[in-house]
């Protein structure tokens, strides 16, 4: 792939949607978090670094597949990206983009060159970025984005694959994997996109620390994770459930009947969990008008999407 078509495909914009699987997480995770990132639009500075390194990598690995798993078009993808932002990257930006290189390069050795069977063996790509939409029953829409999807030559199924990218302990994605209904959700939309049930999904874990003696990587992909029917109609309950619960709560901050404390209660158990990046605002009243020092205001959700 030649250096203009990488430049062509970076210049494309990259959105998170208000309406996809993260923005039902973080409200079951802590509803005051939600209430601070959404309603309020409130986004940690931090995180714009934690999102491009993240954006980097995904692009790296598309465009690595699509040119028939060439670790170079993954590298200088990967790197052209981190490049493109080095005004918001600010000092860090050379350190962020030698971790992003260290990143993309532990990801190639071991799922796309490396090893005794790798992914281009394993499996048949039938696409990457694929814009979904999961429908529930009531009408709602979810937006859904997959990484990738790929079809086992074993088994001759479709089988989703994730990329998650993280600063953190690789324990955490997994832990929220198996806790969470981002799988799930991946599985009810891929059964209603392609016509048939998945195998299951499987998600690519890419931890990237700074550390003195340079970047520490380590790359991990978890074990198979399938939900049973029942499940899945459950899933489609809660989701059905949470939506008009966070729908007549913002309605009901917007009126001023009740204050936000009592609408979007803390989840204190999380605090010392996560590491918060809402902890030093939040033990206080905000104030929608004022943007906090370290974050910048940045409205996703609207009354228009949840109608």
């Amino acid at each position: 792939m030649t250096p203009q078509e990488i430049k062509t495909y970076l210049s494309k914009p990259h959105r998170e949607s208000p309406m996809g699987g993260h923005f039902f997480g973080v409200y079951s995770e802590c509803p005051w978090k939600f209430f601070l990132r959404y309603v309020l639009g409130f986004q940690p500075t931090e995180s714009q670094r934690y999102f491009i390194r993240g954006q980097a990598i995904h692009s790296g690995i598309e465009l690595c597949i699509d040119d028939g798993f060439d670790p170079a078009t993954g590298l200088s993808t990967a790197v052209g990206y981190v490049d493109l932002h080095a005004d918001e990257l600010g000092v860090d930006y050379e350190d962020d983009r030698k971790l992003v290189s260290a990143m993309m390069m532990e990801w190639t050795n071991e799922y796309a060159t490396g090893g005794a069977k790798p992914d281009s063996a394993r499996y048949t790509e039938l696409g990457r970025e694929v814009e979904g939409v999961l429908r529930l029953s009531n009408g709602y829409e979810i937006s859904i984005r997959f990484d990738r999807v790929v079809r086992c030559r074993q088994t001759g199924r479709i089988l989703i694959i994730d990329t998650k990218t993280t600063s953190r302990s690789i324990s955490s994605p997994f832990r929220s994997l198996t806790q969470g209904v981002q799988a799930i959700s991946y599985l009810l939309a891929g059964t209603q996109l392609y016509g048939e049930a998945p195998l299951g999904f499987i998600a690519d874990v890419i931890v990237g620390k700074h550390l003195k003696a340079g970047p520490s990587v380590l790359v991990q992909r978890s074990p198979l994770i399938t939900f049973s029917k029942y499940a899945g109609i459950q899933y489609e309950l809660n989701m059905i459930g949470l939506l008009s619960e966070i729908t007549q709560k913002v309605k009901t901050y917007q009126s001023g009947e009740l204050p936000c404390e009592m609408l979007f209660p803390r989840s204190t158990a999380l605090c010392s969990m996560w590491n918060c990046p809402f902890e030093n605002i939040c033990r206080r009243r905000p104030d929608p008008a004022v943007v906090p020092l370290g974050f910048t205001h940045d409205p996703r959700l609207s009354l228009e999407v949840l109608s």
